[in-house]
Formats: C-alpha cells, sequence, structure tokens
C-alpha cells in the first residue's frame, strides 16, 4: 500500500531496520527477493486507506507507529495512542479513540484495544469497549470486552458482545447481523 508506506516514511526519523532473526541480505537479494520486509518507527503518523472503487474507508492518527512493509504487498500497521475516522459514501460514519490499533492493508481489517470509544456524532451514540474490530469489507464495527452503547437520553450493556454499523445506526447482538 503506497499511502502506508508514504504516510510513515514521511513522519519517520529513522532508517528501516532488518528482522532481527534473518542476516542482512545484499542489495542484490533485497531487490529481487518479493519477501523482504522492513520495519519502519515513527513518532505521529497518519493512515489513509481507500477501498477499490478509491473512496475512503478510514482514516487512523497516532502518536507513535511501528510498520511492517514488505515489497510482497502485505503490509501492516501497530500504532499507539490512536484517533480516527470510519468513513461511508465519503463522509465521517464515526469518530474512534483506542490505546492500540493494528491495521492489515490487504484485508482492510483493523484491531483497536484498550479503552475503544466509537461514536456516532450525527446519531448521538457512542458504543465502548475493551476491543473493537473492523473488517471494511463488512463495515461492521465488532465490539468485546464489557461493552456499553449509550446516548444521552438512554444506555445499555455492559455486554459480552456487541456488533454495529459504522454510523451506530443499528446495533446489536452478532445473530442480527447473520
Amino acid at each position: 500500500m503506497a499511502v502506508l508506506g508514504a504516510a510513515l516514511v514521511g513522519c519517520s526519523g529513522g532508517a528501516s531496520k532488518p528482522k532481527a532473526a534473518e542476516p542482512a541480505t545484499t542489495p542484490t537479494q533485497e531487490s529481487t527477493d518479493p519477501e523482504t520486509t522492513r520495519v519502519l518507527q515513527s513518532g505521529p503518523s497518519e493512515l489513509e486507506t481507500r477501498r477499490e472503487d478509491g473512496s475512503l474507508a478510514f482514516v487512523i492518527r497516532s502518536q507513535s507507529s511501528r510498520a511492517s512493509i514488505s515489497e510482497g504487498g502485505k503490509n501492516q500497521l501497530f500504532a499507539q495512542g490512536i484517533k480516527g475516522e470510519f468513513y461511508d459514501k465519503g463522509k465521517i460514519a464515526s469518530r474512534f479513540t483506542a490505546t492500540e490499533a493494528k491495521v492489515d492493508n490487504v484485508t482492510k481489517r483493523v484491531v483497536l484495544t484498550g479503552k475503544v470509544v466509537l461514536t456516532s456524532e450525527s446519531r448521538g451514540v457512542t458504543m465502548r469497549s475493551t476491543r473493537l474490530e473492523w473488517e471494511d469489507k463488512q463495515r461492521i464495527a465488532k465490539s468485546s470486552g464489557d461493552v456499553l452503547v449509550e446516548s444521552k437520553d438512554w444506555r445499555l450493556g455492559r455486554m459480552k458482545e456487541v456488533w454495529a454499523t459504522s454510523d451506530l445506526s443499528k446495533v446489536g447482538s452478532p445473530e442480527r447481523f447473520k
């Protein structure tokens, strides 16, 4: 994912590091080996991920991050101090915060952990949990771990697992989404 590499390289002050368990490769090997992986460490960073149609899927901003960049095309981001948004039809569907995030560029899967808060400002609804999984293909937020859903008028919770659409217009048990 070019955006991942560009976003992190622009924020990174350090050079890439080879995997600790593997011996350093020669420049010739590195340029022809499709499985060469580089790890980039960064301070504050921003990651934009787009869908195949070019529309924005989500944006994640972090206080610090580590990216695994593979010439084979599989890239992952591990980040701390998270703020971001999920998008639907070109507009922000919800905003989120979390302690940590893991993002896979191939599946467009995001896993948020630690004090996760997902908020739909247009609906005035907030979902809090210890973990949230987002797979952009399904466009469902799967929250688990002491889930609480609330608005200014009502509160529902503490539940083991709750799924919701990105704008929190539909919230319920996993069975409701199958």
